[in-house]
């Protein structure tokens, strides 16, 4: 199979996707958010997931999509 562009850049920038903790300083509520990049750049993912466990789900989905790595 031949890998996508988005896999092949990936590589290249050694990307990584992670978990975040966001906090809401109206009510110090927690939630969680998906980031995906390198050093140079990040992408937030504009979800929140109410469990870490939901956000650890799909970062994993994300991380197998682009063949990044899962810190």
């Amino acid at each position: 199979m031949t890998p996508s562009a988005a896999e092949i850049a990936s590589r290249i920038i050694g990307a990584r996707v992670f978990v975040q903790e966001v906090r809401d300083p109206s009510d110090g509520s927690t939630t969680f958010a998906v980031v995906y990049g390198s050093e140079a750049r990040r992408w937030t993912s504009r979800h929140r997931f109410d469990e870490v466990d939901q956000a650890n789900a799909a970062a994993t989905v994300l991380a197998d999509w682009l063949c990044a790595e899962v810190r």
